[in-house]
Formats: C-alpha cells, structure tokens, sequence
C-alpha cells in the first residue's frame, strides 16, 4: 500500500514539473535587452527613419519619423515597436517586432506571449502589410518565445524583404528565410535554405562604392590611471561609464555607476574638462529590481513613460530617463 502512494506521489511530481518548465525557464533567464532608439539611414543616406520606443522592452507602441534630405516627411506613433527595421532610396520601410517584447513579457499579467509583426510601411505612414504570428512558448530551457527573428535584410533593388526566423527546434537548427514583395506585401516564400525566390532578368549591377578617406588626427589624453597602485590616488572623475552621448557642441555627457545605488551624470568638453558633476536623484525603491539598465540617456524630450527627468545642459540637449 505504501508502495503504491509513493508511485503516485512521483507521477504527480513529475506532472508538475513538466506543466511548469516554461514558467521556471522565464523566472531563470536574465533581463531582456534594453531597446534604445534609433535611427536608420537609407543605402544612399536621402532618407532617414527614427524609432523612438515608448518601452524599454520595445513593449508597445513607438514614436516614428522619417526625413529625406533633411526635410520632415512624416511623423507619428504606430501602435507597435519594430526591434529591427530599415529604409529603401524609395522610402519603402520594412521591419519586425515583438508587442511584448523579445522574451514575451507583458506588461500585465496574464496577457500571454503576445504577437511576432512583420511590417512593410512607406514613407507617409501608410502600413502595406503587418503580419501578425502568436507567439507560443519554447520547449527548450532558458530560450525565448517562438517565433524570433535572428536578422533581416532589406534589398531595394530586387524589391525584397527577408526575415530570418529561428528554428523552433534548437538542436536542428534550420533556419528560415521569409521573403516579402517590398512594394506589395506579398509574402513570397518560406525557404529553409536562403531566398527561394528566382533573381529577374532586370535586376541592376550593383554600383561601385569606393573606400571613403577616414580623417587622421592626433588623440586628446583625458586621462590616467594606474593599476595596483601603492599610494592613494583621487579617483578620476571618468571611470564606471554606464551610458554617454554627445551634444552639438561636441561636449560629452555621461552616467557613472558609483555604487549600486548610487549614479553620477558627468558633463565634460572635447578636452576632458569637467563642466558639471552631480548624483542622480535615483529612486531608492528602485535599486534593489533595476541595475544599470536603470538610467540612460536620450535625445529628446521626455513623455509619460518616465518617472523623472532633468535637462542639466541648455546647449546639451541630453536627458535622463527612469523606468520602471
């Protein structure tokens, strides 16, 4: 009789552990990578598009805005984030995402996996298709939602878009390639062995670009330090740079981590001289669930998605941003 509980005891735990290995795989990974906003320039630099996340997880919505030759075209907030995207000499956009980011965390509980987009959009705004793919649980340890993208690539003369999506089946390891019709949508095909899609007749050489000349010029020293060193020496005030960015004057301004909890923005000129030094007003709440992924800076006016914020520069332009 004991025998016989004992058995089902096991098998209970071993239900157990098998209905819960994806929730365990979750709990065990690291935090997902931070998504700073960017910039894309087209091959020939006339158009430029800018993705500026309202998540630090690229959860969500974004800010968009595409120029050509400097000039504003077209502005505006889409309601998904693309983690990876481009833009053709014709304005043509193309690109991925992930509405509860790369590892699937939602914002709220309980609002599962969320959706895999692939998005094709011009230049005005105007969305030519958005491909949207529930996303499902991996059934390998410590590996993120199915899909996910390991890459992509824009080719403006072919008319193509080519996702690379990740073998759900880790240990195969047979990637696939999605390939788009740039100016309709159309999804063309789905190889496992490269763009299953015949090269036309029509399609141009490809240009000779030649080595651009890279500048020479002498390197300022900002400074020294000594390892091992006997005597006590006041630490420089440029070390344990956790983020930086550079204003139009060519000034940098950057974030030290002091301690754990504690962080320091540093402005300097091109020299190295110090112009400001003061610690961050850091949420102390904050230290023990956000390490340095707790501050960055960025390159325009903060929204709501911040907790707080301080311009400590008129001509710097640079902010601080806290999230949550």
């Amino acid at each position: 009789m004991h025998q016989l509980v004992r058995m089902r005891v096991s098998l209970v735990r071993s239900i157990l552990c098998l209905a819960l290995a994806p929730h365990f795989a979750e709990a065990r990974m690291a935090l997902p990578r931070v998504l700073n906003p960017r910039a894309y320039p087209s091959p020939s630099g006339e158009f430029v598009l800018s993705v500026d996340p309202s998540d630090l997880y690229a959860r969500g919505s974004a800010t968009y805005q595409v120029k050509r030759n400097g000039v504003l075209l077209w502005s505006g907030d889409k309601p998904f984030t693309l983690y990876e995207a481009g833009i053709t000499d014709k304005g043509i956009i193309a690109g991925y995402g992930y509405t509860h980011g790369l590892g699937g965390f939602s914002k709220e509980r309980g609002a599962g996996l969320g959706e895999f987009h692939v998005v094709i959009m011009r230049a005005t705004g105007e969305v030519i298709v958005d491909e949207k793919i529930s996303r499902t649980h991996s059934r390998f340890l410590h590996t993120h939602p199915n899909p996910v993208a390991k890459g992509m690539l824009i080719d403006g003369r072919r008319n193509e878009f080519v996702v690379l999506v990740a073998d759900e089946d880790v240990n195969r390891g047979q990637d696939s390639f999605w390939t788009y019709q740039l100016s309709s949508g159309r999804l063309l095909s789905k190889s496992k062995s490269g763009r299953n899609v015949p090269i036309r007749s029509d399609s141009a050489e490809p240009i000779a670009v030649s080595f651009p000349e890279f500048p020479v010029e002498q390197l300022t020293h900002l400074g020294t330090f000594t390892l091992r060193e006997t005597k006590r020496v006041e630490p420089s005030p440029i070390r344990d740079i956790t983020e930086f960015g550079f204003d139009e004057l060519g000034r940098i301004g950057f974030i030290r981590r002091d301690t754990p909890e504690q962080y320091t923005f540093v402005l300097i000129t091109p020299n190295g001289t110090v112009l400001h030094e003061g610690t961050l007003p850091f949420p102390r709440d904050m230290s023990n669930y956000w390490r340095p992924n707790t501050t960055r800076l960025a390159r325009r006016t903060l929204g709501n998605s911040c907790v707080g914020s301080r311009k400590w520069s008129e001509g710097l332009g640079l902010v601080v941003r806290y999230f949550y």
